[in-house]
């Protein structure tokens, strides 16, 4: 137990020194989009008294939003909104969450990305700087501390495709808290964990990496990308982390596995019903995408 206690110290004070950079609409994930920047900065006024203006919290105990990953934030949005995700602290802000759109919760997501994370200053100790830096690159399987770089990255950018957040200058307070809640199961790592749809090649992780847009994954706790299955025919996936695959809808197709979209019929042909492989003319002739 203290060897897990000097582990939650020396590794908040390493990423409360570190700045996040910050990440770009260019780094996002194939079939994710961005949200409107603009359209976030009005919505995220309801925020301002505990994130900051631009997401750089104050106080310890409310975490930096500013330059933190699109796509965690607004996953994380959705499950305060929809009761996913419960802390005391954000009680007073989901009935506005609830008149909130996914549209208008991504927005909010994409303007805290824009913003730059604030520099933190640790406490002047390089002993527990350095065993920080050790616990969260390498761990210690020994006291059972999995190391933190295979999804939160080397510099603690994070990791944009599965969604893992960057903890790179977060606040003190709100990682020692976070952290805590893990260990003692409080909070978990999201509906990614273990699930359909998403695989594992590394041991002692936290949560599983989602299958790339255009596949699908039946089962759980696959160990490896190759377990994602191609879209077939007929199918189509236009988002990752998929346990099935979408039929085309009625007027379009798809003959080529693993398609991300459905191509439309093309004039002079239809496509009756869902799930079409080709569209016909008559019912003996069928077109091919070029």
């Amino acid at each position: 137990m203290k060897s897990i206690s000097l582990f939650l110290t020396s590794f908040c004070l390493v990423f409360s020194l570190n700045a996040a950079e910050s990440s770009s609409s260019d780094s996002m994930p194939h079939g994710f989009i961005s949200g409107d920047v603009s359209n976030g900065s009005t919505l995220v006024e309801s925020c301002a008294a505990c994130h900051g203006s631009d997401g750089n919290s104050v106080s310890s105990d409310w975490p930096k939003l500013a330059g933190q990953n699109q796509r965690y934030l607004y996953e994380q949005l959705q499950y305060f909104r929809d009761g996913e995700r419960n802390n005391a602290l954000m009680m007073a802000v989901i009935p506005y969450l609830n008149s909130l759109k996914d549209e208008e919760l991504l927005d909010m997501a994409a303007f805290y990305e824009s913003n730059e994370t604030s520099r933190g200053q640790a406490k002047n100790d390089e002993e527990l700087l350095s065993l920080g830096t050790s616990l969260y690159r390498f761990g210690n399987m020994k006291e059972g501390i999995p190391a933190c770089t295979a999804c939160h990255s080397v510099d603690g950018q994070g990791n944009y495709l599965a969604g893992f957040p960057s903890v790179a200058g977060q606040q003190v307070g709100y990682l020692t808290t976070t952290l805590k809640a893990y260990r003692s199961k409080e909070r978990n790592a999201g509906e990614q964990s273990l699930g359909p749809g998403t695989y594992q090649e590394l041991s002692s992780q936290i949560a599983c990496v989602p299958c790339p847009a255009s596949t699908y994954l039946p089962g759980v706790r696959s160990r490896s990308q190759y377990d994602c299955l191609s879209c077939p025919g007929g199918t189509f996936g236009a988002d990752g982390g998929a346990a099935a695959c979408d039929p085309c809808a009625a007027g379009t197709y798809t003959d080529v596995p693993g398609s991300a979209f459905c191509w439309p019929c093309p004039v002079g042909e239809y496509g009756e019903g869902t799930g079409n492989t080709g569209c016909e003319s008559n019912p003996n002739q069928s077109r091919k995408p070029p």
